[in-house]
């Protein structure tokens, strides 16, 4: 997950699409300045849900023990930021689908920095937990996130938005031409339906400076590919090169090459 604040709303960048929150300063002023706070800082960049309840919620937030960067599969949950807790300001809006809430303790007045989204109405919520904020766009990407396995919903392996931390906002694929923002590359990689693949990746090589660095590879394959008029098997020969930039302490892919030495499409039998 990734966010940013413009006025009283958030931009909320997950992996599959991003996701518009409309906030509630009049109703519940320090939790959104605290939300605001934390997204401003980027200390929610790289978090992951960790506690998903299919027809109930989606929790996040805990910028401690949260973050893909440095998961704590034992501790997630139980962190917060370095702030201190806050006062609940609870309210009469209820807890409808797209609602945010703040995720607290026994103790009303524990809230931090996690936070859930209802995927339903939970009116067993309401008067409990401070609502501070609604989702107004982009529900169907909240509802792809990774559910939990056990009854308390901890999910294993939680998904944790990769092409964020690994792509520029402008990356750019020469065979296309065309530099693509995060989400149109997105919406890009989500038109290939992959069913199964099996490649070979060999020829590494990589070159570095303190600021970038350029990779290239040999990749030979298959991808079984799901298409509107049946699946089809492509098998490749691929000449792969990238090109890395520095971006907030990390290298991301900015640019992508690649020359096919074999390529061909058969109709699945």
């Amino acid at each position: 997950m990734n966010t940013a604040t413009a006025n009283d709303k958030m931009l909320m960048k997950l992996e599959a699409g991003e996701v518009e929150i409309q906030l509630f300063p009049d109703v519940a002023p320090g939790h959104v300045k605290r939300i605001k706070t934390l997204a401003e800082n980027k200390e929610y960049d790289g978090v992951v849900f960790h506690r998903v309840i299919n027809g109930f919620m989606a929790q996040t937030g805990d910028v401690k023990f949260g973050n893909s960067k440095n998961f704590n599969a034992d501790l997630v949950g139980t962190g917060g930021s370095s702030l201190p807790d806050l006062k609940a300001e609870f309210s009469n809006l209820p807890h409808q689908r797209g609602t945010l809430s703040m995720a607290r303790s026994m103790n009303p007045n524990s809230g931090n920095s996690q936070f859930f989204i209802c995927f339903d109405a939970a009116p067993h919520l309401d008067g409990q937990y401070t609502v501070f904020g609604k989702v107004t766009k982009g529900m169907e990407f909240i509802d792809k996130i990774k559910k939990g396995n056990d009854p308390n919903g901890s999910v294993e392996n939680p998904d944790k938005d990769k092409l964020y931390d690994l792509v520029t906002d402008d990356y750019f694929i020469f065979e296309n031409q065309k530099k693509y923002t995060m989400k149109e590359f997105i919406d890009f990689v989500n038109t290939f339906q992959i069913v199964e693949n099996n490649w070979e990746l060999s020829n590494f090589k990589i070159d570095t400076d303190q600021n970038s660095a350029h990779a290239s590879l040999r990749n030979v394959g298959k991808f079984l590919v799901e298409t509107d008029s049946g699946n089809v098997i492509m098998d490749f020969d691929w000449l792969e090169s990238a090109y890395l930039v520095r971006e907030d302490g990390e290298l991301k892919f900015a640019f992508y090459f690649s020359d096919a030495v074999k390529e061909s499409v058969t109709k699945a039998e």
